[in-house]
């Protein structure tokens, strides 16, 4: 009995083991894809030719609670926009019917040429279940 016990616990130590070197394996090479795509998605952005700044002339045409929306926000005088990068926080259905999970994401986002990389990871308790990406780069989703 005690023989099959030590059997036991030394296939629950390795299986656990197997499974934890799986997860990090998986986790790295996800980590380097979304990486390569990020590197792909700046590298095709264009920064090319002078910054141009929103003035209030460029306002003209737009309903009135978006110019006042805009100057609300301070934008007259800002560089245009051409890249961003957001962290995200929040909860998620993984299937209809089912609880929200916990997620966390990353998303960035190129203006010229228009393209964005995002990804993110669901888990439940400290193991994620759920690692997605999505992107449009170069004109190709």
């Amino acid at each position: 009995m005690r023989a099959t016990l030590k059997w036991l616990g030394i296939a629950v130590g390795l299986a656990l083991g197997a499974g934890m070197a799986t997860e990090l394996w998986g986790r790295r090479r996800f980590r380097r894809l979304v990486k390569s795509d990020v590197q792909s998605l700046l590298a095709a952005a264009s920064f090319a030719g002078k910054a141009r700044f929103i003035s209030e002339a460029m306002l003209d045409g737009l309903p009135e609670p978006v110019q006042r929306y805009l100057r609300y926000t301070g934008v007259i005088g800002k560089p245009f926009v051409r890249r961003v990068h957001l962290r995200q926080k929040g909860r998620m259905h993984v299937a209809s019917g089912t609880p929200w999970v916990p997620v966390r994401a990353e998303q960035w986002y190129s203006v010229r040429p228009p393209g964005f990389v995002w990804y993110a990871t669901l888990h439940i308790g400290p193991v994620p279940i759920v690692r997605a990406r999505d992107m449009y780069l170069t004109g190709r989703r």
